[in-house]
């Protein structure tokens, strides 16, 4: 192949070749065919080969980690994989890169698989006490200070996508049914809670679905719109539960990132990470119309058809609960969920990873960082908002148990006040739901205006 010859045209120029030379002899329909079908082969291979070239010929990095900032051993009490640690970078080694994905694909299980992956922490646009405190440790740093691999966002306006990250990073995407019933759980019950079956049965569920639907679709169009399949790696959530090891390579691939096959043993291994639901039978009950279901997979179907003719992995639509499926299958496939939970409860598998975690120590870094803030000098700045002045009062608290108290260092106090937020942080899910407005009636009193139908907006798609 010459130095500007494509795979592509020496495929093809193979294929002329064997064509030319069975016109030069025997004209055998036969072995016309044959060569037709073996020439249609090579061109299917260099077709993948040509798709997957700007991931695969991704330059490995060399990762440069921090000395000075904290690290952790994520499977410590395991004899094979206590070695593995997970670190932060040196400040500014690392461009930022967009971990980005609608509230409920699985985002922050993506981020404990990626830092067991990689060793390296990841980073938010959002601060997540229950989060920092249960290991994810970059998420209270400044996501774009370079400590952190990838960075997690739930925004996907162009502008964020362009000049944020300049195009860059993993989408996640997942089967809007499960995503949307997963953002639901989250909305009443936290990281591992769950919402009622009875919201099912609400007059306002169907656009509670509607809006969720469209932020879903709103983060899959833009994101893949305003980057392109060199800049931006398109991950499905299924595809990750179902092959664990061989997605992870594709991440670790797009990253730059050697593989260590013995790492990934390892988070194989512990897979679950700490934030899922508990071991909870669902309801057997339809959360999605007949009707309903059959815009939504109108709508799946044409994403599925712009993801495609955009370059990117198409949706695995054989993965997809509720797509295509009757009354009588939904409620069958829930039955048999459910019979797979009791299996798993009578086992009495319990989620070790989160037991082995020390909650003090992430919010301590929590702790640390607030005091450190507040004992530096803000003095040239004025009181202009109402967050400046909840500022201003904290820091005289702060300086009054600092003069009153026997403890004359950040770390000393801290030590007094991590294990109260601690404990705050964990309860405050309960704390906070008897003074919570309803989730639903919230989502839809602040998201329905010029809201269009589901069924508009598979139409819309075609026309992108």
């Amino acid at each position: 192949m010459s130095s500007g010859e494509t795979c592509e045209d020496s495929a093809w120029d193979g294929l002329n070749m064997l064509i030319f030379r069975i016109r030069g002899g025997r004209r055998n329909l036969g072995l016309v065919i044959l060569t037709l079908f073996l020439g249609s082969i090579m061109y299917l291979d260099v077709y993948q080969k040509k798709s997957e070239l700007s991931h695969t010929s991704v330059k490995k990095r060399q990762l440069v980690f921090s000395s000075n900032l904290k690290s952790r051993l994520p499977w410590e009490k395991d004899d094979e994989c206590s070695q593995y640690k997970i670190s932060h970078l040196v400040p500014k080694s690392s461009p930022a890169c967009a971990l980005a994905s609608y509230p409920g694909s699985g985002n922050t299980w993506l981020r404990y698989l990626i830092e067991g992956a990689t060793g390296v922490f990841t980073g938010s646009r959002y601060k997540d006490l229950q989060i920092q405190m249960y290991g994810l440790w970059g998420e209270i740093r400044d996501w774009q200070d370079g400590t952190t691999i990838v960075q997690k966002t739930h925004d996907s306006h162009p502008n964020h996508v362009k000049n944020d990250f300049e195009g860059r990073g993993i989408l996640i995407l997942r089967n809007p049914y499960d995503a949307v019933l997963s953002d639901h759980n989250f909305l009443f019950g936290g990281h591992m809670g769950v919402g009622p079956a009875s919201s099912y049965d609400r007059k306002d569920w169907e656009s509670f679905v509607t809006i969720e639907t469209s932020a879903w679709l709103g983060m899959a169009v833009n994101w893949t719109r305003s980057s392109e399949p060199d800049k931006l790696l398109v991950v499905h959530y299924e595809e990750v539960k179902t092959d664990l090891e061989s997605q992870m390579r594709k991440i670790l691939q797009f990253l730059g990132v050697e593989v260590d096959q013995k790492r990934l043993s390892c988070l194989s291994k512990h897979r679950n990470g700490f934030f899922h639901r508990k071991f909870n039978e669902k309801p057997e009950k339809l959360p999605f119309s007949a009707p309903l279901r059959n815009q939504m997979d109108h709508l799946i179907e044409n994403l599925n058809t712009f993801l495609i003719r955009r370059g990117y992995t198409p949706l695995p639509l054989a993965l997809y609960n509720f797509y295509r499926k009757s009354d009588q299958e939904i409620i069958a496939d829930l039955k048999s969920e459910n019979l797979e939970i009791r299996k798993k409860k009578n086992e009495a598998q319990e989620n070790t990873d989160l037991d082995d975690i020390n909650p003090n120590i992430g919010t301590k870094m929590v702790v640390d960082n607030y005091f450190r803030w507040l004992s530096e000098d803000h003095s040239e700045r004025g009181l202009k908002s109402s967050d400046d002045i909840k500022t201003f009062l904290m820091r005289k608290v702060y300086g009054g148990i600092k003069k009153y108290s026997n403890q004359n260092t950040i770390t000393g106090l801290s030590e007094r006040a991590e294990k109260i937020l601690s404990y705050a942080v964990e309860m405050w899910p309960s704390i906070q739901k008897p003074f919570q407005k309803d989730p639903i009636s919230e989502v839809v009193e602040t998201k329905s205006g010029n809201m269009a139908s589901i069924q508009n907006m598979a139409d819309e798609i075609q026309s992108l």
